[in-house]
């Protein structure tokens, strides 16, 4: 009984750490709840229609800097929006997920300095997906980091 116990814990603790049933990162639904997340760096969270269906992404730009936001999704078929926002919530840059396409990208947005906002909100169906915010000095052509 005692090993059980132990399993039980353990795959609790696992479901808790991987964001399971009560997702680690709660509350990324609103603004105020907003997953940090620094320029050049990748976040990887979760959207669905049926259950979590909006996901907030906070970065800060210490200086004016054109920016690329860069969306991977493991489900391209997942039907979504992307919103970038500036700190009063009012709206940047969009996109609408083309049903299919692994990549979305907001390219070349010019953004003063500041506190900004990436939203995504699926529509239809579920994704995991991968955020970056890449500062144009660290991009290819097609958004994706340079190597150093």
């Amino acid at each position: 009984m005692k090993a059980a116990s132990s399993l039980a814990i353990l795959a609790c603790a696992t479901a808790l750490a991987c964001g399971g049933a009560d997702k680690a990162r709660a509350g990324d639904d609103a603004r105020e709840g907003a997953i940090a997340l620094a320029p050049g760096s990748l976040v990887m969270d979760l959207v669905d229609a049926e259950a979590d269906d909006t996901d907030f992404v906070r970065f800060e730009l210490p200086a004016s800097t054109v920016v690329t936001v860069r969306v991977d999704w493991n489900r391209p078929g997942v039907q979504a929006r992307i919103r970038l926002l500036d700190a009063a919530g009012k709206r940047v840059a969009q996109a609408d997920h083309g049903s299919g396409s692994p990549v979305d990208l907001l390219a070349g947005i010019a953004l003063d300095d500041g506190t900004y906002f990436v939203e995504l909100k699926a529509s239809k169906g579920a994704s995991a997906y991968s955020l970056a915010v890449i500062p144009a000095r660290d991009a290819g052509a097609d958004g994706v980091p340079r190597p150093e």
